[in-house]
């Protein structure tokens, strides 16, 4: 297992050393007088555009960073239409590179913990005295985005400018970054790029060949983490990457790509469901939470950070012991706050026993891939399991011919509106802001989709 962990972390140094080799140019250019150093957060070349614009900068002196995990290997970018981009938000800057940097209007902040961790590794990025420009919502309810009030607060200071829709702060001190999955992530890499991944988890070498029990120890030992499960990597047949017949350095190689899409995911996701369980669950005792086919935990560790919901406890049940492995690698960078709080099962959905109670399940992109015949009677066991008042949210992605991959195993609004009818009313919320959205007026959009149990 440790033999896997490097093979991970020089994938990582591998597909980050090009970016290192352009931090050290910058530096240079830098200390050699050259005009000052401007990068910038953003999504797309148009974003990119109008932001320069309203700084007064010309984009083509701004050095652009994709908010996608970017790689380029052999002269193929995982994002063609972005070519300009030369490194992912995702990848740790070096301290005090930038005179300026912008984060663009294109990534939605969120008033919590993952984009304040973002802004304090923008802020750690900024020269002592350089800026950061950061867009805000300037509405009267920021509907879960940052407002002005809330930016300065964090920064503990007034913006020391003012502009359409964005503020510039002057860095002196960077912020704290608060725990989260975000923060998190930033260390890690930082450990590849040092080649000091810790190396504390035991276990055999390949790791989709584990069996259970040697799963259990291998989850048990980082201190906090949990297994629960009596199933064998027979599972990993249906549902996970490691039984595509794909070698281990494949496999590891699409594990760096994908942790910035299920790490960047998180942003809205938990920002979006804290709103809904705020908006639904009584918070002044404890709450129990299961997330169905959560991947790494990523969303469940980042509720539980997020400390005004109350959830004490949170199961994640997924499909596939790989990606346990990163799971075990987030517990052991996260184990001071989640240490006997995050449990993970390991099989697929539908024989997930519900043996517990809880006030909030969530299937978040995840039903679809359950046996489409056996997901009535695994929303019963769900419905059965959940607490007076409790809820139970399904957010999936609407079936649409430019979907490529689940094409045929997506959901239609009419199928996903089938299944929850039977159990209440269905709340439907906004996959945008933090805001409901009404039953008639949703079509094919892509919401959650909130069932209450009453009493």
């Amino acid at each position: 297992m440790r033999t896997t962990l490097k093979r991970l972390a020089q994938k990582s140094l591998n597909l980050t050393h090009g970016k290192l080799s352009l931090f050290g140019e910058m530096a240079q250019r830098a200390t050699a007088g050259k005009p000052p150093l401007v990068a910038m957060f953003n999504f797309t070349p148009e974003h990119r555009a109008r932001d320069s614009e309203a700084c007064g900068l010309d984009a083509a002196d701004t050095t652009l960073f994709d908010m996608r995990y970017f790689a380029a290997a052999n002269g193929h970018y995982s994002f063609p239409h972005m070519p300009q981009a030369v490194g992912s938000i995702y990848v740790p800057m070096p301290d005090r590179l930038f005179d300026t940097l912008i984060i663009g209007s294109s990534i939605r902040l969120f008033d919590n913990a993952w984009s304040r961790a973002l802004l304090a590794q923008a802020a750690r990025a900024v020269k002592p005295g350089g800026k950061l420009v950061v867009w805000y919502s300037m509405a009267a309810n920021p509907k879960g985005l940052f407002s002005q009030k809330a930016l300065e607060a964090y920064f503990g200071t007034p913006a020391s400018e003012h502009g359409s829709h964005h503020l510039v702060f002057t860095i002196t001190t960077p912020p704290p970054s608060p725990p989260s999955v975000l923060q998190w992530y930033y260390g890690w890499f930082h450990q590849c790029l040092l080649g000091e991944v810790n190396a504390r988890i035991s276990g055999v070498e390949n790791f989709a060949l584990l069996d259970a029990p040697a799963l259990t120890t291998f989850l048990c030992n980082p201190d906090s983490a949990y297994l629960s499960t009596t199933k064998t990597a027979d599972y990993e047949k249906r549902g996970d990457r490691s039984a595509s017949g794909k070698s281990l350095d494949t496999e590891i190689n699409d594990a760096v790509g994908r942790y910035g899409y299920y790490v960047g995911g998180i942003s809205y996701k938990s920002a979006l469901m804290a709103g809904i369980i705020r908006h639904y669950c009584n918070r002044s005792q404890p709450l129990d939470y299961c997330d169905m086919g959560g991947g790494y935990g990523l969303l469940s560790a980042e509720l539980l950070l997020t400390l005004d919901l109350n959830i004490a406890r949170a199961t994640n049940a997924d499909i596939s012991s790989y990606n346990l492995l990163h799971s075990a690698q987030m517990m052991l960078g996260l184990s001071s706050h989640l240490r006997d709080r995050l449990r993970f099962w390991l099989g697929p959905s539908e024989e997930f026993a519900f043996d517990g109670e809880y006030d909030v399940i969530s299937f978040v992109g995840s039903m679809l891939y359950s046996p489409r015949a056996a997901v009535p009677a695994m929303l019963q066991r769900a419905w059965k399991s959940l607490k007076t008042g409790g809820i139970l949210i399904v957010h999936e992605n609407i079936k649409a011919p430019s979907y490529i991959t689940d094409y045929e195993v997506m959901f239609t609004a009419a199928e996903l509106d089938a299944l929850l009818e039977p159990l209440g009313d269905i709340a439907c919320w906004s996959s945008q802001l933090h805001e409901p959205v009404a039953r008639n007026a949703v079509g094919n959009r892509t919401v959650f989709r909130v069932v209450q149990k009453r009493g």
